[in-house]
């Protein structure tokens, strides 16, 4: 591209970059001059010694070092870092990519002693630390890369001259487990060092994953304990022959060809054939397992049709029967709430206005009454009640069992579950409903431009989901007090556009998209790509361009980053000093260069 490219920082309490793209000399001169001139009545000021220019093409003689602008000097660059990454004069990526590159083998370097080479981490440990370590540094801001083939060869052959993590006799791990033909012993063995260790709780998980994979075959299993032995004698047989793997003796190549042999043949763990469940198998799961126990030429199907038939037509079965259940008790309490309590003094007016009436419908009558006296009352759950459920974290199962010795001390009828449960829900979504109406006004009554907060971590989830990565968005303005937390939703994953559509989706459910005035968030690429970062999408979202306000923590995490890799930063044991001096000369820094963070910002 020809044109001419300047970086211009401006400093007010926090710092602000500025681009400027420009057709010639002439021209970013004067953009250089308007900038300057806007920024003075904002009491804000251009840091010359800070901005920079760098040439597009070959427009400029190499002789020029350099641009006068408003009575400075501005240095010409081929190329700087910016947020990041190093922005080259020739428009390609392949000198950030091997400065990636660099800067991954030296994060490898530094962990060689206390990670690769330490006996107690075991690989699992060691391949997620490469994985959260190493691969975001390699990556960073790489959604911005232009590659070509050697750039590609460079960086898949990353990291191929470590240790390599083949097993002796097993080849590579196994991250998972074949659905379509029963596991072998050496296919359990892989899975089994997969999880890095041979614990206990790593066993059971691997037996696990092996009985899921008998189940859809139909065929029934030993127990548990049975399982468990058969894989400890088969680990015990490994990991003699293990020890002895240096020794190429006759006798120990011949050893090393029985294991394989036996760890090539199926991991049995069926029932024995005099057993009733496997007198009762059907034909076509037999000639699965004979198969499996010889040549393994039969694989299971994707879809057992007659089974999930089998499981629809029970699914359906206990639904309706649920169903059923749900009917006969919300009839049950209607009944009983739409039976009223007759008093002495209603009685007697009815006896009174009923003179014509029989000495059998009197007896009967005051019968009705007295029955329906005798009825307890149904108590009625407030919003009060319901929030203190939910503030000690009460099931609606706990709460019943709560109400009902409540209940059975004052004579009245105890709610059930459901109906605990359902007038929860309803009071949930009223309380939010109010807090979102409540706020909404604020914003509308002090006329607020606000400015979006994001953040995403990994949060523990339900049994199934594991850790689920949410993204917490919150909302705050000079105009009103505090912050405001908008809603925390899941991701489907870590990308620009993920995030960019659940911050969209909250605002204009808060009906917020007219009043954001800037965006706050961290200097990740997913935040601050240019083509498909969340800032980009959001502005292109929302149709305007937006106030952009990177978090300053992650700018300071950055220098002590630095001051640590410093050659006088060199930690040893006997030089433990340094580690309570460099954190205190940092603060110290820290609070004499930037301005004061209680002052107050641009809104």
């Amino acid at each position: 591209m020809q044109g001419l490219y300047t970086r211009t920082a401006a400093l007010y309490h926090q710092a602000t970059l500025e681009v400027i793209f420009a057709e010639s000399l002439e021209v970013l001169v004067m953009a250089l001059e308007a900038v300057n001139e806007e920024a003075k009545p904002l009491g804000l000021a251009v840091s010359w010694l800070k901005t920079k220019v760098q040439v597009f093409g070959d427009l400029l003689d190499e002789a020029v070092q350099s641009v006068h602008a408003c009575g400075e000097d501005i240095e010409i660059l081929e190329s700087f870092t910016y947020l990041g990454s190093a922005v080259h004069n020739d428009g390609g990526s392949r000198q950030e990519a091997l400065r990636r590159i660099g800067i991954a083998h030296g994060v490898m370097d530094s962990l060689s002693g206390s990670i690769w080479r330490c006996r107690y981490q075991c690989r699992r440990t060691k391949i997620r630390i490469f994985k959260s370590f190493v691969i975001p540094v390699l990556l960073y801001g790489c959604e911005t890369w232009t590659l070509n083939s050697d750039l590609k060869r460079r960086i898949n052959a990353f990291g191929q001259n470590r240790k390599q993590t083949e097993l002796f006799l097993l080849a590579q791990p196994l991250e998972a487990l074949s659905q379509i033909v029963l596991p072998t012993g050496e296919d359990v063995l892989r899975r089994l060092f997969c999880h890095g260790s041979n614990s206990r709780d790593n066993r059971k998980a691997v037996i696990d994953e092996v009985v899921r994979v008998w189940e859809r075959a139909h065929i029934p299993v030993v127990p548990l304990r049975s399982i468990m032995k058969k894989l400890e004698t088969l680990v015990g047989k490994y990991e003699v022959r293990k020890k002895a793997k240096k020794r190429q003796s006759e006798g120990d190549k011949v050893s090393d060809a029985l294991l394989q042999g036996h760890l090539a043949s199926l991991f049995d763990i069926a029932a024995p054939a005099t057993s009733s469940s496997m007198i009762h198998l059907k034909q076509k799961d037999k000639d699965l397992l004979d198969d499996q126990r010889g040549q393994r030429k039969m694989v299971m199907s994707t879809v057992d049709k007659e089974s999930i038939a089998k499981e629809s037509r029970k699914h359906e079965r206990l639904a309706a029967e649920r169903r059923r259940k749900e009917k006969e008790l919300a009839e049950t309490l209607e009944r009983g709430e739409m039976i009223e309590l007759v008093t002495g003094s209603s009685a007697t007016a009815e006896c009174a206005d009923s003179s014509t009436s029989s000495s059998d419908t009197n007896s009967s009558a005051r019968g009705s009454a007295a029955a329906s006296a005798s009825r307890p009352k149904k108590p009625k759950i407030t919003k009060e009640v319901a929030a203190a459920a939910d503030r000690v974290k009460l099931t609606s199962r706990g709460a019943h069992h709560v109400f009902s010795a409540i209940a059975a001390d004052q004579g009245v009828l105890s709610p059930s579950t459901s109906s605990i449960r359902r007038h929860r829900k309803v009071l949930r979504k009223e309380t939010a409903e109010a807090a979102v109406k409540d706020y909404r006004n604020q914003v509308q009554e002090h006329d607020a431009v606000l400015i979006l907060h994001w953040d995403g971590k990994l949060l523990p989830g339900s049994e199934s989901q594991g850790h689920v990565n949410r993204l917490a968005i919150v909302v705050t303005s000079p105009s009103l007090e505090g912050e405001k937390l908008l809603a925390i939703p899941a991701l489907p994953s870590g990308t620009g556009e993920a995030m960019a559509s659940k911050v969209e989706e909250t605002i204009r459910h808060w009906k917020f998209e007219d009043r954001v005035g800037g965006l706050c968030f961290d200097t990740t690429a997913s935040n601050t790509g240019v083509h498909a970062g969340c800032c980009t999408l959001l502005e292109q979202k929302l149709g305007r361009p937006l106030l952009n306000l990177a978090c300053r923590h992650h700018v300071m995490e950055l220098i002590l980053a630095s001051a640590f890799k410093a050659p006088s930063a060199t930690l040893r044991p006997a030089r433990r000093s340094t580690i309570q001096t460099v954190p205190k000369e940092v603060a110290h820094s820290h609070k004499s260069q930037c301005y004061d963070h209680q002052r107050p910002t641009i809104g």
